[in-house]
């Protein structure tokens, strides 16, 4: 009976055709949807051009529909697609699992271009700084994916998807410096000491440990990543939109659908 509002219904063919007059019932309308976002019920709201049946919520005021032709607007896909975060799954594989186009789903992933938070972690942190290697379209056109761990809060700063020069690292080193760190781990790249104060830079093969462990999950968890794959990134914008929403979708879950 939490379903039933007061209002007003129709009697039924059997009521009418028996006579029975319930006075209770006619002051009873039973809603024939309830909100697939907050629960609450729903009204009928027009319908679609193809002559389904459009409701709105009564709480949240969103139009949906009892079911849907095109899975690409019904919330369930869109919560299992936001679990494909670190699933380590190419795009056709995910794209058939939810039962979508694959242009769908690939324009999903690259609303993750717009997932630039402005992070500000407490002063005096450690950092490291690292680069993963990876290529686009083929083996000989090589990348790097460059970007910050925060090695206390175990969080990533910065990004940049491109070359390994000086003015690559430079916006990286950059948003690190901003945090007014107190030390800023890398390796022995010839890059880093240009960019980076003396007094704040630890050099060593063994100095960026805990993002050189961060770069296992990243190959793990991002299958254009994976060593010897078959599904590379074939553009640049779509790699750094994957690392983008891998790295801070959880801040906005919803981008996908702005």
């Amino acid at each position: 009976m939490d379903k039933i509002i007061l209002g007003c219904i129709k009697l039924s063919d059997e009521v009418r055709r028996t006579r029975i007059v319930l006075p209770s019932l006619l002051h009873l309308i039973v809603y024939s949807m309830m909100c697939k976002w907050c629960n609450c019920p729903c009204v009928k709201a027009g319908k679609q051009k193809d002559g389904t049946q459009k409701y709105q919520c009564k709480s949240c005021t969103k139009y949906q529909q009892r079911a849907y032709r095109y899975l690409a607007y019904d919330p369930a896909v869109h919560d299992q697609f936001r679990r494909f975060e670190d699933m380590g799954v190419g795009v056709n594989k995910a794209a058939k699992f939810l039962q979508i186009s694959v242009n769908t789903f690939q324009k999903w992933v690259l609303k993750a271009e717009n997932l630039k938070p402005n992070l500000c972690f407490p002063k005096g942190c450690t950092y490291d700084i690292d680069e993963v290697q990876t290529y686009i379209g083929k083996r000989e056109n090589k990348y790097w994916i460059t970007y910050g761990w925060h090695v206390d809060l175990h969080a990533p700063i910065g990004l940049n998807v491109g070359g390994r020069s000086s003015r690559d690292l430079k916006g990286v080193v950059d948003e690190v410096l901003s945090n007014q760190p107190k030390k800023i781990n890398t390796d022995r790249y010839l890059a880093y000491p240009g960019l980076i104060p003396q007094k704040l830079h630890s050099r060593g093969k063994r100095k960026a440990n805990c993002i050189e462990n961060k770069h296992k999950s990243l190959r793990k968890d991002i299958a254009y990543l994976i060593r010897e794959t078959m599904c590379f990134a074939k553009s640049r914008r779509m790699l750094e939109a994957r690392i983008r929403w891998y790295f801070w979708a959880k801040m906005e879950p919803d981008f996908f659908l702005k």
